[in-house]
């Protein structure tokens, strides 16, 4: 359950995140993309596969903390952060070194990230 949980929680930092009442609008323009063309573009689809993923990511986050006996909000919290700083920050810096996207781009979907980790974790040590 806490698997469902989490993921539930990770779509809606993402909803919220990427609304224009928070960073849409800035995202579009960094990523040279048209809010109206992107909602054209099947977001059904799009959102289960966004979904199902999210739930593998929070199996196998879930897994982690099994593995390296990490219980409560703050130490799945804790493994979010690592997780960020270790994989997801620098992996994000490729679209700026070799797509040319703008450092801007690289700084709001890093900090997303950074967030929803922290959120996963959290809910999966809450929730476990």
């Amino acid at each position: 359950m806490s698997i469902i949980i989490a993921s539930v929680l990770s779509f809606v930092v993402g909803m919220l995140w990427y609304s224009p009442a928070l960073f849409g609008k800035t995202w579009a323009k960094l990523a040279g993309v048209s809010m109206s063309k992107a909602k054209q573009k099947g977001m059904g689809q799009s959102m289960l596969i966004g979904f199902i993923s999210t739930l593998v990511l929070a199996y196998v986050f879930q897994g982690l903390m099994g593995m390296l006996s990490y219980t409560g909000a703050a130490m799945g919290a804790t493994l979010g952060f690592w997780l960020w700083l270790g994989f997801l920050a620098p992996s994000l810096i490729g679209g700026v070194l070799w797509e040319g996207k703008p450092w801007g781009l690289y700084f709001l979907n890093s900090a997303y990230w950074l967030v929803n980790l922290l959120v996963i974790g959290a809910a999966l040590g809450r929730w476990a």
